[in-house]
């Protein structure tokens, strides 16, 4: 008679006491084979038992064999009772997982026994996950792991994330037994208002149900934080006018160094401070003076840069001259 599947597991073990894969009747086959594998993102590794508790040999151990993360072990046994205990125990206490599969083979005398094949399915790590972006860095990505846990080839494909902001890359591929592959989930923020967003990508294997990845995506404010960024001044011809403050605030955590040298662009606008650094929570005043000598009646136009040396992205302030004529 054909090999039957005469035995399947699949179980997270999450103490180092192990954890019972069950019972199997063994007294209807000739030979086992028998089939287990961790996954590739397992913690250290399991070691698997299988022992009699009935018929030839009971109590006693028949085997025990340990798998790393990312290996399949593939044994054949004569049948050596009525029944058998499989247990298995993870290496270092941390959680971790393990399937096994058993064939029975009732022979014809010197056929070798040839391997079943279990149903292909697919395992998703993680299902959730959150990724930070903010303006002087608008690009996140983290690989998620896909394991075919079962038999057989597993193809799978990444439907569209729901929200345009999301990528997934490579979007399908196939996966052999035991084996993983990990694309990558791409969040890409730039055009973002800050603030926190949320889409979905739906994974569908050729076998089994679809897993839906939820992604959070933070998109901070900025680190330096600049007010005004407009200032509109007026001077009469042959006079300068006050002087204009603007505020710089650090709402990131430890401190931000900036720069504003080279700039203004316009000779009469001047900056003081052009530089310096600013604790998590504080602020500081740069002062912006305007020297309206020379210039004659009409409207003048400035920029100022403000650039963080690390952290969230330039600012630019707009700095708008009118220069009126002398009234006698």
């Amino acid at each position: 008679m054909p090999n039957e599947l005469a035995f399947y597991a699949r179980r997270e073990l999450s103490t180092s006491e192990g954890e019972s894969l069950g019972v199997l009747r063994a007294e209807p086959y000739e030979r086992l084979r028998v089939l287990a594998s961790c996954p590739s993102d397992a913690v250290g590794g399991v070691r698997l038992s299988i022992s009699h508790i009935e018929g030839e040999g009971a109590p006693g151990l028949l085997d025990q064999f340990t798998l790393i993360a990312g290996t399949t072990v593939n044994k054949v046994y004569e049948v050596p009772g009525v029944l058998l205990a499989l247990r298995a125990y993870p290496l270092t206490g941390s959680p971790t997982s393990i399937t096994a599969w058993v064939w029975g083979y009732r022979s014809e005398p010197g056929v070798p026994p040839t391997i079943g094949t279990a149903p292909a399915e697919m395992f998703v790590s993680p299902t959730a996950l959150t990724l930070i972006t903010s303006p002087g860095s608008d690009l996140d990505e983290q690989p998620i792991l896909l394991v075919n846990r079962g038999g057989g080839i597993l193809t799978w494909t990444a439907g569209s994330p729901s929200e345009s902001w999301l990528t997934i890359a490579p979007a399908s591929g196939s996966i052999s037994a035991g084996a993983n592959a990990r694309p990558t989930i791409t969040a890409h923020a730039a055009g973002l208002a800050a603030g926190t967003y949320s889409a979905t990508i739906p994974i569908t294997p050729s076998v089994g149900p679809v897993t839906t990845v939820t992604v959070t995506l933070n998109n901070l404010p900025p680190d330096l934080i600049v007010s005004p960024t407009a200032l509109t001044i007026t001077a009469m011809t042959g006079s300068n006018p006050s002087p204009q403050v603007i505020t710089l605030t650090h709402s990131g955590s430890g401190t931000v160094t900036w720069s504003a040298a080279g700039l203004p662009s316009a000779s009469w606008v001047s900056i003081t401070p052009v530089s310096g650094s600013i604790n998590a929570g504080g602020s500081s005043n740069l002062t912006v003076t305007v020297n309206a000598t020379g210039l004659t009646p009409g409207t003048y136009s400035s920029t100022i840069l403000i650039t963080p040396i690390v952290g969230s992205g330039a600012t630019t302030v707009t700095v708008t001259l009118t220069v009126t004529p002398l009234i006698i």
